[in-house]
């Protein structure tokens, strides 16, 4: 299974594709965005890239509405954390799901695993979460037993002042452990 992660986000609205592809040029010069699917001003899908073509990652962009893969997606994360704890975590993350508009999902290609390319990529996917209230999902293969492992986190907002949190959903027989921090934002939560 390919790694995944996630902007969960409650706004509707995104940025037109020159607005992401010139932050690429202007924070990480040596990569570029270009156009999968869609249009400038509609696109679907990009791909990350270096110059000399190595693919960092395919970023697709799903609004949730019905019957979409957006929807998908986020029915199938209620289900996953059905069994999470605490419950007080779950109830937040069930209740914020229930309000994200947009899912972007990163597919993490080979370019990712170099240093560069992954500074691109985190690039790309905060200036998807930092345009709003949103969240970051990430989905990896876990050692030593390589099953599939969900972790969920985000950042204070003036909704949520918990701080950054996830939650690891890991495979039975497996450790699994919750891990709580803060940070300051400078803003009032």
């Amino acid at each position: 299974m390919p790694y995944y992660s996630r902007v969960l986000s409650k706004d509707e609205a995104f940025p037109a594709f020159e607005e992401l592809a010139e932050l690429i040029r202007a924070q990480h010069p040596d990569f570029r965005l270009s156009i999968e699917s869609g249009d400038e001003e509609e696109w679907e899908s990009l791909l990350l890239s270096s110059v000399d073509e190595v693919e960092v990652a395919v970023v697709e962009r799903n609004p949730v509405f019905d019957g979409s893969t957006g929807q998908d997606e986020i029915a199938d994360f209620l289900e996953d954390i059905q069994d999470c704890k605490p419950q007080s975590g779950v109830q937040w993350l069930a209740e914020y799901l229930e309000e994200v508009k947009t899912v972007y999902a990163f597919q993490h290609l080979q370019g990712s695993e170099m240093e560069e390319g992954g500074n691109a990529l985190h690039a790309l996917r905060s200036a998807l979460w930092e345009r709003g209230d949103a969240i970051i999902q990430a989905t990896a293969k876990v050692s030593p037993t390589k099953k599939d492992s969900t972790s969920y986190g985000s950042s204070p907002t003036r909704f949520q002042a918990r701080g950054i949190w996830a939650c690891f959903k890991t495979p039975p027989g497996t450790i699994s452990r919750w891990i709580w921090a803060t940070r300051t934002t400078g803003k009032p939560s």
